[in-house]
């Protein structure tokens, strides 16, 4: 039997001759020392070098003490593990701390220039804090800090899979009143949070467990795996939560007054896989927020309403599109007020909120970061509305209230670049003897911002008195409008300088009454 011969192709002769050049044993030689290389950074040098870092940053950021027990670095598989972080007060107790942090990085972070994280789960999280006084806390430092404000900036592009809470733990000293509140055995599993699209396999179901003192809390999610794109939802329901509660609680640089308020909701978080395998995460359902009462620092009351309804069509968080089907709002009770300074107190509340004065927040050639939020709303409808007004910043003090408004608003889109329609508003107005209107309706209005132009249909004008006096220095007293602060300042107010167009389709004006004295004049007229 004759002995095969060994059979030769010229590809294979080719590869074998570019495997033996030296050429390309010099490439294989750097190839294995960069790979060697990064192994020795990765394994053993970036783990020390980064723990330094870590604690150095951490200790300057926290103002506390920060010790980590150690680092692993897989620089192959992306992977981190950070174990034993532990943040201590001054006095020793400790403030935050975990056993472990694993984060597993995609390889596609480098080619979306962004941080995409295919796995994150963070064992035994322990959070204590210590409330010491209203409004005052053992990490008020660290909350003033984090609520300065800062510039607006477009959202930050990432992609955070598979993220998973197991046994965190967290402690509430409530001093003032001698009460320690606890919550522990917390898990949380979230599939996603995105800002942009990206295709990740997620193992996580959406899940919430904990205990609150003895007693458990579980918010299990649903998963449809043989839907046209799987899709998985939890529910985020709350049952008359009354927000005075929280007051206690919140910080001083907050100046509110939450006296009442019970907050109930069915809402729906929804973690769905698209047709072409990317994710959404979108929120649906109902918000109630019924018999609020707030009060500024002052005491005074500010702002209540019987009960606000706002229906979520469909609120996409990572795309940050939110439609709102409708919102209603029944019970409106408002106090707008102006003091002799010509300061708003809306105003100065927003001031106060803001941490800067209020003609600072917005600049007028400030750009709206792009990217920023889209949002619809569908109708809105306000019903039994009450608005009180108080203007002591002209020379005669004015009074009164906007009683019974009652408005229907068409839908609206966040660019305002279509008319806004309101079908019909009514309402009465009592300034005192000044003027009292019994009945004010208008029909039918079209609101073009861009275009500067108010069309109204309709006008119906009932039951109106109204008393203008020129007093003893020859000065009109009537209703005038307030002298704002930086309407005082500048000489001026600050608006487009195009001029506004109006039309009224139809004016019906009964029992009208008109009367003008003069007391300048001897005797009075």
């Amino acid at each position: 039997m004759a002995e095969q011969e060994p059979h030769n192709t010229p590809a294979s002769n080719k590869i074998s001759s570019t495997i033996k050049s030296p050429r390309f044993r010099r490439f294989a030689k750097w190839f294995a020392g960069i790979v060697v290389a990064i192994g020795i950074f990765g394994f053993f040098a970036a783990p020390p070098l980064l723990k330094s870092v870590l604690l150095k940053q951490l200790s300057t950021q926290l103002h506390r003490e920060v010790s980590i027990d150690g680092i692993d670095i897989n620089p192959f598989a992306l992977t981190a593990k950070i174990t034993g972080v532990a943040v201590k007060e001054t006095s020793g107790k400790e403030a935050l701390g975990f056993d472990e942090l694993f984060v597993n990085l995609s390889a596609l972070s480098f080619a979306q220039a962004a941080p995409v994280v295919d796995e994150i789960r963070l064992q035994g999280l322990r959070i204590a804090v210590a409330r010491v006084a209203d409004g005052k806390y053992d990490i008020s430092d660290l909350l003033e800090e984090w609520m300065k404000p800062s510039e607006p900036s477009p959202t930050p592009r990432f992609s955070i899979n598979n993220i998973q809470l197991l046994g965190a733990k967290l402690v509430f000293d409530d001093q003032p009143v001698g009460k320690t509140h606890t919550v522990s055995d917390i898990n949380l599993r979230l599939p996603f949070v995105s800002s942009m699209a990206y295709k990740a396999k997620v193992h996580v179901t959406p899940h919430f467990s904990a205990k609150f003192g003895d007693s458990p809390i579980l918010l299990e999610g649903r998963t449809t795996p043989f839907a046209e794109g799987r899709e998985s939802d939890i529910s985020l329901d709350v049952d008359r939560f009354n927000l005075a509660t929280l007051q206690p609680y919140l910080p001083a640089s907050i100046p509110l007054v939450f006296a009442n308020g019970t907050v109930d909701s069915e809402l729906k978080l929804v973690f769905k896989e698209l047709s072409d395998q990317l994710f959404s995460l979108t929120m649906v359902g109902a918000i109630h927020l019924s018999e609020l009462k707030v009060r500024d620092a002052s005491d005074a009351h500010l702002v209540g309403w019987k009960k606000l309804d706002v229906e979520i069509e469909n609120a996409d968080l990572v795309k940050q599109k939110i439609a709102v089907k409708g919102v209603s709002l029944d019970g409106l009770d408002a106090s707008l007020s102006v003091n002799r300074d010509g300061e708003l107190n809306v105003l100065l509340l927003a001031e106060k909120l803001a941490g800067a004065p209020a003609k600072e927040v917005v600049k007028a050639d400030a750009k709206a970061p792009e990217g920023g939020l889209e949002w619809t709303l569908g109708e809105f409808r306000l019903s039994n509305g009450l608005v009180r007004w108080k203007d002591d910043s002209n020379l005669s003090p004015v009074q009164g209230e906007v009683r019974n408004l009652n408005v229907q608003v068409g839908k609206i889109e966040s660019t305002l670049t279509a008319p806004i329609e309101i079908a019909e508003a009514s309402y009465q107005v009592d300034l005192g003897e000044r003027m009292r209107v019994e009945r004010m309706v208008a029909k039918d209005l079209k609101v073009d911002l861009h275009g500067h132009r108010v069309d109204i249909g309709e006008v119906t004008n009932t039951g109106t008195r109204a008393r203008l006096l020129r007093n003893k220095e020859g000065k009109i007293e009537w209703v005038s409008s307030p002298l704002l602060k930086t309407v005082r300042k500048t000489g001026k107010e600050l608006s487009d300088e195009r001029a506004w167009v109006g039309s009224v389709g139809k004016l019906a004006i009964s029992d009208l009454s008109f009367r003008i004295e003069d007391q300048s004049t001897t005797p009075a007229a």
